[in-house]
């Protein structure tokens, strides 16, 4: 979490930097801009997925199932 944590601040900072570059006319702002929305919505979906993945294989508490009763 620390190295996402790191890269998450890199891409922030390339992200702004993109950003007004851009609209102050740069072609490479744009650039840059754009890669930087790409790695941070990609590095969010790899860690969700990791995080999702963690969670379904740990192991799971027993409980006893409810029983079932017929309201008729």
């Amino acid at each position: 979490m620390r190295i996402w944590a790191w890269i998450d601040s890199l891409v922030l900072i390339a992200f702004i930097a993109g950003f007004y570059a851009a609209v102050f006319g740069s072609r490479l702002g744009g650039w840059i801009f754009l890669g930087a929305v790409v790695v941070r919505i990609t590095g969010h979906l790899v860690i969700g997925g990791i995080a999702y993945w963690r969670t379904m294989c740990r192991e799971w508490p027993h409980v006893e199932p409810v029983p079932f009763f017929d309201d008729d």
